[in-house]
């Protein structure tokens, strides 16, 4: 069996706890992300069955992102681990969690602009101001409505960013099971604008109608949305997949 395994680099902690898997998983073939290749010398992650993600929710949030399909075991070595399986303590249970566990997948949305896919997101994509100060003002529009967002910007989130920063700014918690997209207006001065769950086979498109606002796709910054510019949001074909105990 060939197990990938993605590491924070900034957490002595983390690299420590690498280490420990590595050596105890000595009867598989093991292969580590790029960002670790100066602190282990192994080949690189390729055609892997598995992956084990050693950080937080943003470790977990990247390896999902570049190695797609491949199911993912998070170890948490973050600050809250809300998408982790095992505590560092119990490390020793991954041999016998990847002979028996089950997979559980979650939905993902996919991100586009001008006909190109800019990237897919398990949490949220965010829009809003640039400048901390100003407004910003953008139409959001889905199943034949439309609605003007008027205040720090907006989040559409999936069922598992319904408890990230969706949740934080007064966004509903949805079932990770739930075929839905969630809507949170970011301090909007509009008290029209309430946070909303629609179906997930709904496209939600925004246009940015005033100042330079940043696109945030899973915690990356993907540049500035110009006045006019448009995005268009909609459910991807591809799922994380998680191995749980």
């Amino acid at each position: 069996m060939k197990i990938g395994i993605v590491s924070r680099t900034d957490k002595k902690e983390a690299l420590e706890l690498t280490k420990k898997i590595i050596e105890l998983l000595d009867n598989y073939e093991i292969f580590i992300d790029e960002s670790m290749k100066e602190y282990f010398k192994m080949k690189t992650i390729k055609d892997v069955n598995f992956i084990i993600a050693v950080g937080g929710d943003g470790t977990i949030l990247r390896t999902a992102e570049e190695y797609k399909d491949t199911p993912i075991l998070p170890v948490n070595m973050g600050t809250h681990g809300y998408l982790t399986e095992i505590n560092p303590e119990d490390y020793k249970k991954i041999p016998e969690i990847l002979e028996k566990h089950r997979i559980e997948e979650r939905s993902k949305l996919v991100v586009i602009k001008d006909g190109k896919i800019l990237g897919e997101v398990l949490n949220e994509v965010i829009m809003r101001a640039k400048e901390p100060t100003k407004v910003a003002n953008f139409l959001l529009r889905y199943d034949n409505k439309e609605e003007t967002i008027f205040g720090d910007g907006v989040i559409v989130a999936t069922p598992t960013g319904s408890t990230a920063y969706s949740l934080s700014a007064g966004g509903p918690i949805v079932h990770i099971k739930t075929k839905a997209t969630v809507i949170t207006p970011l301090a909007s001065l509009n008290l029209k604008n309430l946070p909303t769950v629609i179906p997930n086979n709904f496209e939600v498109k925004i246009k940015n109608l005033g100042r330079d606002s940043y696109l945030v796709l899973d915690g990356v910054n993907f540049g500035v949305l110009k006045l006019n510019e448009e995005i268009l949001i909609r459910k991807s074909e591809n799922k994380a997949k998680f191995v749980r105990i």
